[in-house]
């Protein structure tokens, strides 16, 4: 269904996330990168998630290298365990630099608590952002650019 990306891969427009979005939003680390040809689009679902729900946006992740995207995979036991939530090394979008991991934040007092996954409402209209939530029931903070 996608295509595959050699342990090798490193898209060549890649951005710092955290400054492509002007620090408007929680960016789980400030190093993350992204896709730069994307980055208008996820600003504007990140602002109108904040306009119409009770959800502060928290990017948890943008791109992962091969490298990364093998050790979740190993990490949650994904060969032995095919509903592990986690795409094989090779298969992923976030390896694209073209998937992100988005959660709502739960603050107190400024700081994350803890967080929540995206209204399921809002399921549907990311396609009005150039997104697709492809597994909202199975794998529900993940989205990919279109």
């Amino acid at each position: 269904m996608y295509p595959f990306y050699n342990s090798s891969f490193v898209p060549p427009d890649l951005t710092n996330l955290n400054n492509a979005l002007g620090n408007e939003f929680w960016v789980y680390n400030s190093s993350i990168k992204y896709n730069k040809c994307k980055t208008d689009d996820l600003k504007k679902m990140l602002k109108y998630i904040v306009n119409n729900y009770d959800c502060e946006p928290f990017v948890a992740f943008g791109y992962r290298s091969y490298a990364e995207q093998e050790a979740l995979w190993r990490g949650k036991n994904c060969a032995t365990n095919p509903n592990c939530g986690v795409a094989p090394p090779g298969k992923s979008l976030h390896q694209a630099g073209i998937a992100v991991d988005l959660f709502c934040a739960v603050l107190s007092g400024g700081n994350l608590v803890d967080f929540n996954n995206i209204p399921d409402a809002f399921t549907g209209k990311e396609g009005d952002y150039k997104y697709n939530r492809p597994l909202p029931g199975f794998d529900p903070p993940h989205f990919n650019g279109l």
